[in-house]
């Protein structure tokens, strides 16, 4: 929902509200939404034409929540990268984008993303948990966030 830049609405005896993503989460299992109200809606924008779409994560067992996950969606133009939204779970206590990693790919070819996925770990302070390591999540991003963003540009028509 985060590259998606869903939108959610929330109704309760105020009446409805929407509530951009971005604000959804607050922490672990935790949301914006009040006590007294109820999700009832999640608008996803459709994307039209040029978009493709990744998504690779590290888990102990297929179902489980992931250790780091990393999720992208890019619009391609006349070979370049026109826009990158990249989304990771796993690293901090709600999902986060990579905003100066969108912005290192952001007009580039597909085949010259990997080459910039250092940026994605830029402003992370990953935790420590039973199942890994903050130096490990450190790692393992640039990794997941350059295999979705060159899935997403070739779902999107390019090569990488």
């Amino acid at each position: 929902m985060a590259v998606l830049e869903a939108e959610l609405t929330g109704n309760g005896p105020g009446g409805s509200r929407t509530i951009p993503w971005s604000e959804f989460p607050l922490t672990y299992f935790t949301t914006s939404l009040r006590e007294e109200e109820m999700l009832t809606w999640i608008r996803l924008p459709k994307l039209g034409r040029g978009w493709g779409f990744g998504f690779h994560e590290v888990v102990r067992r297929a179902g489980d929540f992931a250790i780091v996950a990393a999720a992208a969606a890019v619009r391609l133009r006349d070979g370049v990268i026109e826009e990158a939204r990249v989304g990771l779970t796993g690293v901090a206590d709600r999902p986060v984008r990579c905003t100066a990693y969108e912005e290192a790919v952001g007009g580039r070819p597909p085949d010259e993303a990997a080459a910039a996925s250092g940026t994605a770990v830029e402003g992370l302070e990953p935790v420590s948990d039973t199942f890994a390591t903050a130096g490990y999540r450190r790692r393992i991003v640039p990794v997941l966030a350059s295999r979705a963003v060159v899935d997403a540009c070739t779902g999107a028509g390019g090569t990488a």
